[in-house]
C-alpha cells in the first residue's frame, strides 16, 4: 500500500519502502531518491498545514495545555 501521507509511515524502518508509491527499496533507481524527497517535503507541508485529516491539530484548552501523543501512539487530553 502506497505511504501517501505522514500517518501511513511506519515506525518500524524496513517497512517504509515506498514514500507516495515511489520505490525506495534496496536497488531502487537513483532518481527515486530525489523523487521520494520532494514527496516526503510535500507531505510534511501538508501534515503542516492541517490538510491531513490524520494529523491532530487544533488549538490549547482553557488550560493552555495542547493534546500529545502517548507511548502507544494514541492522543491524549492534556486538559
Amino acid at each position: 500500500m502506497p505511504k501517501n501521507n505522514v500517518n501511513e509511515w511506519d515506525t518500524t524502518t524496513a517497512n517504509n519502502t515506498d514514500v507516495g508509491g515511489i520505490n525506495i527499496d534496496e536497488g531502487c533507481a537513483a532518481a527515486n531518491i530525489n523523487n521520494a524527497l520532494r514527496e516526503m517535503m510535500a507531505q510534511v507541508a501538508t501534515a503542516r498545514t492541517g490538510d491531513d485529516a490524520g494529523i491532530v491539530t487544533g488549538t490549547a484548552g482553557t488550560s493552555g495545555n495542547l493534546a500529545s501523543w502517548n507511548a502507544d501512539g494514541d492522543i491524549v487530553d492534556n486538559s
